[in-house]
């Protein structure tokens, strides 16, 4: 299989298909959002949990009203290190411009430390930024396969305020009203705007 998707037919996620458009068109971000320790049997190991925000910038999705978006996971910097392999080695083969980011090395000792964790945090965040600011790399095989376990973040509706539409967690996104029939101006959907839990949003 092609180290790139030849077309958007080949995205299996949401988030995949936002990543396949031009940068122009979608702007993507991600931030550690928070670091905790899974325990097992034969351990323990750190799991960093990635924000990345979608925002769309096109001016015919913002004519268009298109809200932003923002998806949850959960990796292993052992996870990361993979992939940060495979899509710096691809960068190279390709003769992209810029410098992929540097990776730190992996110990065997010390992984826990705070600063180790900390450095590996600032370590990840980089490289999925360099790689979401290259329209070439957005298309990656690797990419797409590792941002499918994404969960949508989403928040219970109360109000619909400008451009941003906040959707009740009780049901799929797909299951709410059109917000541009006229239900949507009617004084019960205005109310205190709360942020809930993550929700896993519908994928073809």
């Amino acid at each position: 299989m092609s180290s790139l998707y030849p077309d958007e037919s080949y995205c299996t996620s949401d988030i995949g298909r936002i990543l396949y458009q031009l940068k122009t068109d979608w702007s993507c971000s991600s931030t550690v959002t928070s670091i905790s320790e899974e325990k097992h049997l034969t351990g323990s190991h750190t799991v960093y949990t990635v924000e990345i925000e979608c925002n769309p910038v096109a001016s015919h999705l913002v004519a268009n009203d298109v809200s932003r978006r923002t998806f949850v996971l959960s990796t292993r910097y052992k996870e990361m290190t993979k992939l940060h392999a495979a899509i710096s080695k691809l960068h190279k083969q390709l003769y992209l411009r810029g410098t992929f980011p540097v990776f730190p090395p992996g110990k065997l000792i010390g992984s826990s430390d705070p600063s180790v964790i900390q450095e590996r945090r600032h370590a990840i965040e980089a490289c999925l930024n360099f790689v979401f600011d290259s329209e070439v790399l957005r298309k990656s095989r690797l990419l797409h396969e590792f941002v499918e376990k994404a969960k949508e973040k989403t928040y219970t509706a109360h109000e619909i305020t400008g451009n941003e539409v906040f959707y009740d967690n009780s049901s799929s996104i797909l299951d709410q009203p059109n917000t541009n029939s006229s239900d949507s101006d009617s004084p019960n959907h205005a109310a205190l705007l709360e942020p809930t839990h993550e929700q896993v949003s519908p994928t073809c």
